[in-house]
């Protein structure tokens, strides 16, 4: 296959270069980033090596900022190693179950796969694990397209901001 930038292409599910996978890679995460600013002075947990290593190369704002490989309590922001998968598995389980939660939690991968963020960290020689997800939910995510799981994550989007408003009946 031949990426878009004319060179071959056969890394990830849209067949780019080394280049211009970890350009979409990291424009991605850098969107994820820009949902939540953090302030400066503020105490944040980032939890994940490949997490932590796209915050350093990121955040130039001072902050006071523990890493780690768990979640822990008592941070003004915490930052999460959550893909595209695990948000859709999560929409879908709690539509399913009638409970959508609000996470308040910088979500760094929400806009790429587990296949990719494994990817990107086998090229810059980091570590990622998936986390674990329903099987029931995986398999029936793993026939959606691309495209049909970026529509989910934006009807997911679209959802929570509805659920933050208040009723005005």
């Amino acid at each position: 296959m031949i990426c878009n930038c004319g060179r071959v292409g056969e890394i990830g599910s849209e067949h780019l270069c080394s280049f211009c996978f970890i350009e979409r890679f990291e424009k991605r995460v850098k969107k994820a980033l820009r949902q939540r600013k953090l302030e400066k002075n503020e105490r944040v947990l980032v939890v994940g090596e490949v997490a932590a290593y796209l915050f350093n190369k990121y955040i130039r704002v001072p902050l006071f900022v523990e890493y780690s490989s768990e979640l822990k309590e008592w941070f003004d922001a915490v930052i999460i190693e959550w893909t595209m998968d695990d948000e859709c598995i999560a929409f879908l389980e709690a539509f399913a179950g009638g409970k959508l939660k609000d996470d308040s939690s910088i979500k760094l991968f929400q806009f790429v796969s587990d296949q990719d963020v494994g990817l990107y960290a086998k090229m810059k020689n980091l570590n990622f694990i998936p986390r674990k997800k329903s099987m029931h939910w995986q398999e029936f995510l793993s026939r959606f397209d691309l495209d049909m799981k970026y529509n989910l994550l934006r009807s997911a989007g679209e959802f929570r901001e509805l659920m933050r408003k208040p009723n005005k009946n």
